[in-house]
């Protein structure tokens, strides 16, 4: 298994786990009633669990795309350093981006989200460069 689809299967359980942190917060703010209801009209919650929610809907955002280059390089039989590098660079900024905006450092949170795109980047040219 290449580096890229370990990391796309990291990504993949990464994107699962995004919910926890808000989830965390529904449980401790919220009766089991409302946490299992509708959530027309819920309490609030904190500031940082509703950033969390934030990074989890960016997330679902940006996976699919993610995987689509992944599974075409696979597909292509493209897999070398650079596209190595660029999946790695996604996941781990992708965790940076989840725990900044969760904590609300919006500089480096932002720099995180640049970081992931660098990273499919690097692997759309590898792609480019052999040919699509």
């Amino acid at each position: 298994m290449t580096i890229e689809i370990q990391m796309l299967i990291a990504s993949s359980v990464l994107t699962v786990l995004h919910i926890l942190p808000y989830a965390m917060a529904y449980f401790r703010y919220w009766n089991l009633q409302t946490v299992m209801g509708n959530r027309l009209d819920v309490p609030e919650i904190p500031e940082w669990a509703k950033r969390a929610q934030l990074a989890h809907g960016n997330m679902n955002e940006n996976f699919p795309h993610f995987a689509a280059i992944v599974l075409s390089a696979a597909y292509l039989g493209i897999a070398n350093e650079m596209t190595a590098m660029g999946a790695v660079l996604f996941f781990w900024a992708r965790l940076g981006y989840l725990v900044a905006y969760t904590l609300g450092i919006t500089w480096v949170r932002s720099g995180l989200f640049v970081a992931g795109i660098a990273g499919e980047i690097m692997i759309i040219v590898q792609i480019i460069k052999h040919g699509l």
